[in-house]
């Protein structure tokens, strides 16, 4: 019970997040490096602008997921797999998602019903990696609780809809 305490007292304190971002994905027994700069409002959504090595933006809108892929004009949108948007609107939905919450030398450990374990790394009260199954999300030079722009969280409307090319 401490440790989901702790996760719903971080995620209740913030109001708007702005990071630096290193996304580390394995793929085919090799690693895939990312970065680039991931934004939060609450009521707003989730942003990520990735920088390198392709340039490209995934939005957290609610319920669905839209990915922007500029060199390509190309959008993608779809539903959320999971309803992130809900623990982040309040975070006590955790306890509704999840199997398992343990805290362990300022980590939780949290097993989702039916699905991975995500573990959570927090230094100073704040979110500063996140690990999935096979992805993991490192945040640096964070700011807390600032004034966003609204242009953040409109989606464009010159990109044409469809599936990527491979």
């Amino acid at each position: 019970m401490k440790a989901f305490l702790l996760l719903v007292s971080i995620i209740s304190s913030m109001n708007s997040a702005v990071c630096d971002f290193v996304e580390k994905s394995k793929l085919g027994g090799e690693v895939y490096t990312e970065k680039g700069i991931f934004y939060f409002e609450k009521g707003k959504g989730l942003r990520w602008d990735y920088h390198s090595p392709e340039r490209k933006t995934f939005w957290l809108l609610g319920e669905k997921i839209i990915e922007i892929y500029p060199e390509e004009n190309l959008i993608r949108e779809y539903k959320s797999p999971r309803s992130f948007w809900k623990i982040i609107e309040d975070p006590s939905e955790l306890y509704q998602i999840a199997e398992k919450i343990v805290e362990k030398k300022g980590e939780i450990f949290v097993k989702i019903k039916g699905g991975e374990e995500v573990v959570i790394h927090i230094r100073e009260h704040r979110i500063q990696r996140v690990d999935f199954e096979d992805t993991s999300f490192e945040f640096q030079k964070c700011r807390y609780n600032i004034k966003l722009p609204s242009s953040l969280w409109k989606v464009p409307a010159t990109f044409v809809y469809g599936s990527r090319k491979k």
